[in-house]
């Protein structure tokens, strides 16, 4: 049997690499006063999510702890199997209240998570189903979301993919009104107005509508003029959509 890991002690190892001392020790204190012990991961220098391991900090009976420097700025000291399963991603910095829950910048950035990635999502066909993504930066980030996008100009505008083809993302995203938002929509193959939620009568006309929850299509009328129908089945999107 070996030795106890803990430097300048020769007693023969019997639980986590410690001797009876120690680990005896390690359960009254949370410590053995030796940051070298038998079975600890070295991570200095890897990052998790916003922080980065520094230095070991100490070992507990829950296992070890390190003490992470933040990206922004700020320290924590971290049990290491919670910066390992993704737990733990930052000092508490993310997860601070930002007392905009409820707002309808906070609305956007939900729904373009839910388009993304809950396929149960009315638009997640057309969004996530498409291989749409959100970025990294703006994922598990509403601050930072909001600080690349600033506030909503007004009500009516929502936020809109300059090229409707790629990912939700700064360099891609804009807030815009109905109208621009009609204007820039993908031509789908086989439809003959090339917008889903539009379609075009005999009479010329044209009738908007929009998929609801458990499947059924809520009408959102008959328009003259194809431009409008556009614009209709877009303020439905911000209605349904965004929940």
């Amino acid at each position: 049997m070996s030795e106890c890991s803990v430097e300048d002690c020769n007693k023969k190892r019997k639980s986590r690499g410690l001797c009876d001392k120690h680990y005896a020790r390690l359960l009254r204190k949370g410590n053995t006063d030796d940051p070298v012990l038998s079975g600890v991961k070295r991570i200095e220098g890897q990052k998790f999510g916003k922080l980065v391991a520094i230095r070991f900090s100490h070992m507990r009976s829950n296992g070890a702890h390190w003490h992470c420097e933040c990206e922004c700025g700020g320290a924590s000291i971290v049990r290491s199997a919670l910066l390992a399963n993704g737990t733990t991603k930052s000092c508490g910095c993310i997860s601070k209240p930002h007392g905009m829950s409820y707002t309808a910048e906070h609305k956007a950035w939900s729904g373009m998570k839910e388009r993304c990635l809950n396929p149960n999502n009315g638009a997640y066909k057309d969004y996530g189903g498409r291989g749409i993504k959100v970025c990294d930066e703006w994922l598990n980030d509403f601050i930072q979301f909001y600080k690349d996008m600033g506030p909503k100009p007004e009500r009516d505008y929502s936020i809109d993919r300059e090229d409707v083809d790629g990912d939700y993302c700064p360099n891609n995203c804009r807030w815009a009104t109905p109208e621009m938002q009609a204007r820039n929509r993908r031509v789908k193959k086989g439809s003959k107005t090339g917008v889903t939620g539009v379609s075009a009568r005999k009479s010329g006309s044209y009738a908007a509508y929009i998929g609801a929850s458990g499947g059924k299509n809520v009408y959102l009328g008959t328009h003259k003029d194809f431009f409008e129908a556009l614009c209709a089945r877009k303020s439905a999107e911000n209605i349904y959509f965004a929940r």
